[in-house]
């Protein structure tokens, strides 16, 4: 697989601007980090807080973008708020750095809950190659309407509080699939030294 990526739309900070680069993956993570001030995070899961004093103001809200690096591979958690149709939704989902064949050899969950309720979403991140909005406008993550995103922040329901949860997996299938080539190559490794 190639590392280079290019001409990739990543949204960054809660100004929901859009940036266009190039470049290698290392050199995509390193022009977050060092131009964006984005979140950097190793491991595999995640547990994230997302506060708004006043959550009937925010009509089309991006928060800061977290990069993961997890099994050597990055990966940009969105959160963001915006009008689904006539409805405020808030929405949640991951994207890849890479290639949309190799997005496909993960998987990830996102929970967000409270007040004895829970919502869970399954699904494999999307490639950067795919801009943010047009993963958001596939809907293609967690999504919670406002009413209930209140409701699991508990209180009054006057201020947004969730705690959005999640893990990244490589599915079973990838894996049966990494142990068949590698038991495949040991066999043939042993026959040639036999």
């Amino acid at each position: 697989m190639s590392n280079i990526v290019d001409s990739v739309h990543i949204a960054v900070l809660t100004h929901g601007s859009e940036c266009s680069v190039s470049g290698d993956i290392p050199a995509l993570v390193s022009h977050l980090k060092d131009d964006h001030k984005v979140d950097m995070h190793d491991g595999c899961t995640f547990n994230h807080r997302y506060v708004k004093s006043n959550p009937n103001e925010v009509e089309n809200a991006t928060w800061m973008l977290t990069v993961f690096n997890c099994f050597g591979r990055q990966f940009c958690l969105h959160f963001e708020a915006f009008q689904l149709g006539m409805a405020p939704v808030y929405m949640a989902f991951l994207r890849f750095m890479g290639d949309d064949n190799e997005a496909k050899k993960f998987s990830y969950s996102l929970e967000v809950g409270g007040n004895g309720r829970k919502l869970v979403w399954q699904g494999i991140p999307r490639s950067i190659r795919d801009s943010h909005r047009k993963v958001r406008d596939s809907q293609d993550g967690l999504i919670i309407q406002r009413n209930l995103a209140l409701y699991f922040s508990g209180g009054d329901r006057q201020e947004l509080k969730l705690r959005v949860t999640g893990r990244l997996t490589v599915p079973v299938d990838s894996v049966r699939t990494g142990y068949s080539v590698l038991n495949r190559w040991r066999r043939d490794l042993g026959r040639a030294h036999a």
